[in-house]
């Protein structure tokens, strides 16, 4: 994917709607090229809405400020956990929602 294209595609996708759910897919080399990319996954990651994505090992500053994010969860595909991997962040999920709905 080409920067324009993170840019034109990707910004906007991930541009928080209250109460929604945004799917952060990826955050990766190419993307730390573009700033107006990286602002947009800060400006979603301090919504307040839930925020799923996928993240590159490794990675320049920006990736390592965004695991390293006190409000981040980062888990590790394996092999041994992929399958079960979209039932536990679905159980996450559920568990966010619950807390919010109970407060």
């Amino acid at each position: 994917m080409s920067i324009e294209n993170i840019e034109k595609i990707a910004v906007p996708s991930i541009t928080p709607v209250k109460g929604e759910l945004t799917i952060l897919d990826e955050i990766g080399k190419m993307e730390c090229f573009s700033a107006v990319f990286k602002d947009a996954a800060v400006n979603a990651l301090d919504s307040p809405d839930i925020i799923v994505g996928t993240i590159t090992l490794g990675g320049d500053d920006f990736i390592q400020g965004v695991r390293n994010r006190t409000d981040v969860e980062v888990l590790e595909v394996t092999k041994e956990n992929r399958d079960s991997l979209p039932d536990t962040i679905l159980g996450k999920i559920s568990d966010i929602l619950r807390q919010r709905s109970s407060s």
